[in-house]
């Protein structure tokens, strides 16, 4: 995919306390030929405290806000930001200064509940006629849900249509299979948190995947492990492991190289893919509460940049963004990235 670098991100920014200091959105600079390359250059805090901000996305800038666009897939000025703890929805606009995102909309969870029937937004999807909001389980529900299989290992599905089941042209019905298994890591029960120890193991916990916009590499974050993974799934039945680097982790607390002698909690989470496919970008914040269960020791924010060639990933060892105090969570790429692109065209 040709499409040019990108020079900015946007990142959501939590504090864990919820006291105090509200979260914000930061602004990351991504253009090496920056002074300021992988530091934050900008920041707009939240109105209020305690949203602990969660999966945002780019709003198209369609007929829903700027009827006017001349090309509505191509231009991206709001950012569209739910906060998994208040229900609050904020709109940002990104012009005209695009390292000071200004607020121009917050929707109250009373009105998000009027309007939508519940209150509690995790995932945001922005196609070419709206603005599509993911309830994060029951209205009053206040996190993630789940269970762990047995073993602990982690797994990725692909949904499908079965065509040798259709007729008469039709494409047959969906059907799923299971095309990769991640098993968990054996480790002494005394180096893992409570809630690990009688498994004896460390979970490689999928918390997040992202697919290049040319189709061809699946990139999975695990966040116990910290692992990620870059599978070619040219064939989607068969995807085939092309490499893989580890930062932070459970147990292993890989460090970066640009701070080799500095061990890393968290891991690989929230995944981003540049247009052209040739940068990957990941956060190590998940959910203040599981950030506590699974490092007890607290999560320390920060950003990892790999740099993707014919041979696999390697790590920027020039780009290494540690946020002090507050955990980072979603990255957005400035005008757009594989995650908001691959759905505002399907």
């Amino acid at each position: 995919m040709q499409a040019r670098p990108e020079t900015l991100a946007y990142m959501a920014l939590i504090n864990p306390t919820r006291q105090g200091k509200p979260d914000a959105i930061g602004v990351v600079d991504l253009d090496p030929a920056s002074k300021s390359y992988g530091r934050l250059v900008g920041q707009t805090d939240m109105p209020n405290t305690g949203d602990e901000l969660h999966h945002f996305g780019w709003n198209a800038c369609s007929a829903c806000l700027c009827p006017y666009a001349p090309h509505p897939h191509m231009e991206r000025r709001y950012l569209i930001v739910p906060g998994i703890n208040s229900s609050r929805i904020h709109i940002l606009a990104t012009k005209p200064d695009p390292r000071q995102p200004k607020i121009v909309k917050v929707i109250e969870p009373e009105e998000l509940a009027n309007r939508a029937g519940y209150a509690s937004p995790h995932t945001i999807h922005c196609g070419p006629d709206g603005i599509y909001v993911s309830a994060l389980g029951a209205p009053g529900g206040d996190g993630p849900g789940g269970t762990f299989v047995k073993d602990l290992s982690s797994s990725i599905w692909l949904w499908y249509r079965d065509k040798k089941a259709g007729s008469n042209g039709n494409p047959g019905p969906w059907a799923v299979k299971k095309i990769i298994e991640i098993p968990a890591e054996p480790a002494d029960a005394e180096t893992l948190p409570p809630l690990l120890q009688g498994f004896k193991a460390v979970a490689p916990l999928v918390t997040d995947i992202n697919l290049s916009l040319d189709d061809k590499y699946l990139y999975v974050s695990c966040w116990g492990t910290g692992e990620f993974i870059q599978y070619n799934v040219t064939d989607p039945f068969n995807p085939k492991k092309v490499s893989s680097v580890r930062l932070g982790g459970i147990i292993s607390r890989a460090a970066h190289p640009a701070a080799p002698d500095q061990p890393l909690n968290g891991g690989p989470q929230m995944v981003e893919i540049s247009r052209d496919g040739k940068r990957v970008y990941f956060t190590n914040g998940l959910y203040t509460p599981w950030d506590e269960q699974f490092y007890p020791d607290g999560v320390r924010g920060w950003v990892a940049k790999l740099d993707v060639g014919a041979n696999g990933m390697t790590i920027d060892k020039k780009f290494f963004l540690q946020t002090d105090g507050m955990r980072t969570h979603q990255l957005r790429l400035e005008g757009g990235d594989a995650s908001s692109d691959s759905y505002c065209y399907a």
